[in-house]
Order: C-alpha cells, then structure tokens, then sequence
C-alpha cells in the first residue's frame, strides 16, 4: 500500500504531540508499506518542495508560507480570515503532487496554516481517505474551543468566533519579522483592526465548509469518546467517526522506577506552561497548603519574560515547597520523583500525552474533570476529579492525600488500561485503510 499522510509541522523541526504521533505511525506503517509525509518547511520559493526519502519513508517539504512573488504570506494571512484554512494555489500544487505519487491512500493527521481544500482534491480524484480529529480546529477557529482564552466555548457561533478570533489574534501576534511594527500597536487597536477586516459572514462560511470537507473524507478518527460525541453533535454523520485512541512508541519512554520513599508527598505538574493548562489554579490550591507538609515540582520550560510565568513565580517566591523545575526531556525522571500528578487543564482534552506517560509510569493522578480527561482518569482507579478552575476543590483532593497517604497506595493504578503500543494502533489504523479502500472500489 502507498500511504501519504499529511500534517502541519513534522520533527525534527517540529514536536508537538500531532507531529510526534505522525512521525510514530509512519515509522511503524513503514515496516510494511511505502509511506509519503507532506508537511509545510522553510524553502525559499513559494510551494516548491523538497523531497528526499530517510531511513524509513519518504519526506516531502513543502514551502507555504510565501506569495508567488516571493513576497511572505504572514502578513496577508494574519490579516485576512480565510487564509488561516484556504490555500487555492496549495490545492493546485497538492492536485499535480499527488498525481504524481499515486497514494492508495491519503492521511490527513493536520492541515492548520495548510489548505483544508486538499480534502477536496483528494476526493475528486476518487483516493480514499482518513482524516485524525487531533483537536477542535474543524470547528473552532481558534483550535481549543476556549473562548477569549478565559473559558469554555460551547461551540461555533459566527458572531461570538469573530469576536473571539480577532481578540485571540490580539494577544498573540504571530508575524514574519518584516511585520514585527505591528506588535508594538495595542491589543484593542488590532482586535478593532482585525474585526474591521474580517466580517461576520465569514465565520459562518467557514462553519459550513469545514463540516462540507469532513463529509467528503471516508472516515474521521476521534482519539477520544469526547471528541466523537461533539464532531458528531456537529453535524458529522456519526457512521463516519471512529473512535480510536492514539498509539504510542513505547521506546520513546523510559522504563518505570521505583516511587522513593519519603515522609512528605511530592506532587508534580508536567505540561505546558500557559493559562489554558491551569498552572495558577494549581499553584494557588497548593500556597493554601502548609508549608512543609509536601512539596509541588512543576515541569514544563517557559521564557523568563512570559508574564504568566512572571506572575506565577512572584506569587510563589517565598514558598521553598514549590518549585519551578524547567524543561526535561527526560520525563521518566520527572515521574520517578513524583507520587501525584496533578493535571488541572481549564479546557476540553482531547487526548492528552500527560496522562498517558501517568499511566505508562504508574502515577496516580488528581485531574480536571472537563472534555476526555475522565476516559484517561477513572476515579477511584488511577486517581481522582476534581471540578476544572475550583481552587477549593483542588485544595481540598491535594489535602485529602495529605492527610491520608495510605489513600494512595490503596488506588490499583496498575488496573487502569495501559496505553496502545504503535505497533498495535498501526495494525488498527490499517484494518480502518483497508476499508476505505474497499468501500471506494464499490
């Protein structure tokens, strides 16, 4: 079989968790297939791509993020609403690109900053088709359905998603350094801007189109229950989602140590520094804590000059019980040091890595109850819920162990469900191939 899959960033040059599971399953898919990888690169001319093939499969580069005159994209892109997902000029290149190649089949793992129209050029040259729900971008503009960063969004809705996208764009200004100036406008000055730009009607346009490109993939996979539920609320015909949790590179992760033995509990945070994940609500739980009866390690590596970051460590200052402990690669060190994790993400988890390496090193875990987390954490199992953003309700789980150490020892974590080993999922993931395949021959 001739597989292509597709993804919006792929290491070395990017690792985040749709990159890394990516570059996981097409390794594994290798061994039995000839596997393709597109992805965006920084070559010099608009759309070129450089193509080479590694030790296991094929690499294909693509320059995305440059007009045909050379002149960079950001600008227009940041700008203009409908080019954070339409591409013409990519579609057409994408339309001669895989005429070229030839795929049996076409894996959409991401098309962000792509061009959600090469779903269209796949189906009308008949190639059957799957696409990975990583996240909510199919029906949130800004990704994680999280609206103005400050709370859960119920779903699309074209006035509030222009209001929030402009807001979102605001505060994070991601511009090529040409364009640099316009960071130094205010926030308010390029939301109005923005909101100016882009109407009302375009929102509602992307609605549609988003659900119109998921009808024509053969099958959409959700990692989680969760995800399958909403996509399906959506509008996706619920015959055309599957669920299949994420796979897993057990080499990736290093063997389970030993918990040390000590007279207070260490309890760890390993993630993401930023207001979406809940680091203040944690650390804000644990200053009620008296100091020296357990400790707080938070893992994750951030810029000195991140103000939520700033904020986090004022606050904490005169704390020797809680410590910022940076960016590991070695996470396996940081759960062998840990007897809880807490995991106090505000928004709707879709399939968190966190939570699978507390399984894969038996760490018990105090989590938000909020989006997938609770199909990743049985209460009673594997750790324990506790209402998403409630400092007090966090306080009260981190004080109940406190209290009770003997409670942790009494969790069976090692009776929850052990993450899938890629070699598993890719055999799955193949059987779902196959399908379509079929169901496009008839």
């Amino acid at each position: 079989m001739r597989i292509l899959q597709i993804v919006h960033g792929f290491p070395p040059a990017s690792n985040a968790g749709a990159e890394k599971y990516t570059y996981y399953l097409s390794q594994e898919l290798a061994k039995r297939h000839e596997v393709h990888v597109l992805y965006p690169s920084l070559n010099k001319t608009y759309l070129s791509i450089d193509s080479y093939e590694d030790d296991t499969f094929f690499r294909h580069g693509i320059c995305v993020n440059k007009t045909a005159r050379g002149i960079s994209r950001g600008l227009r892109a940041y700008l203009r609403f409908e080019d954070t997902y339409i591409n013409p000029d990519l579609d057409r290149v994408f339309k001669e690109f895989i005429q070229r190649i030839r795929p049996d089949l076409i894996h959409f793992q991401h098309l962000l900053n792509m061009s959600v129209g090469l779903i269209d050029v796949a189906a009308t040259l008949n190639i059957a088709s799957v696409l990975t729900l990583h996240d909510y971008w199919f029906v949130c503009p800004t990704v994680n359905l999280f609206q103005y960063e400050e709370y859960l969004c119920g779903g699309p809705e074209a006035a509030t998603c222009r209001k929030c996208w402009a807001s979102h764009r605001a505060r994070t200004p991601s511009l090529p350094s040409r364009y640099k100036w316009l960071s130094s406008l205010s926030a308010p000055l390029i939301k109005y801007i923005l909101h100016l730009l882009n109407k009302e009607e375009r929102f509602s346009d992307r609605e549609r189109y988003m659900l119109e490109m998921l009808s024509k993939v053969d099958k959409a996979v959700a990692p989680s229950l969760f995800l399958r539920n909403l996509f399906i609320a959506a509008g996706v015909p619920a015959q055309k989602v599957v669920h299949i949790e994420n796979g897993y590179d057990q080499s990736a992760f290093g063997s389970v140590s030993e918990k040390p033995v000590g007279n207070k509990l260490i309890f760890g945070f390993v993630g993401r520094m930023a207001p979406i994940k809940g680091v203040h609500t944690l650390v804000d739980a644990f200053m009620r804590v008296p100091e020296g009866l357990a400790e707080l390690r938070i893992y994750g590596g951030y810029e000195a000059t991140d103000k939520y970051v700033q904020a986090l460590l004022r606050k904490t200052d005169a704390r020797q019980d809680i410590r910022f402990m940076g960016f590991t690669r070695d996470v396996s060190s940081a759960f062998a040091e840990l007897d809880l994790l807490v995991f106090p993400s505000l928004w709707y988890e879709n399939c968190p890595l966190t939570l699978a390496e507390s399984r894969i090193y038996q760490t018990a875990a105090i989590a938000s109850d909020v989006g997938a987390i609770p199909e990743f954490v049985q209460e009673g199992v594997n750790g324990v819920l506790f209402e998403p953003g409630n400092v007090d309700d966090l306080y009260e789980k981190i004080m109940k162990f406190i209290r009770n150490p003997n409670l942790l020892k009494e969790l069976p974590v090692n009776r929850f469900r052990y993450p899938t080993p890629m070699q598993q999922h890719a055999l799955d993931i193949e059987a779902l191939y196959e399908e379509c395949m079929r169901d496009k021959k008839h």
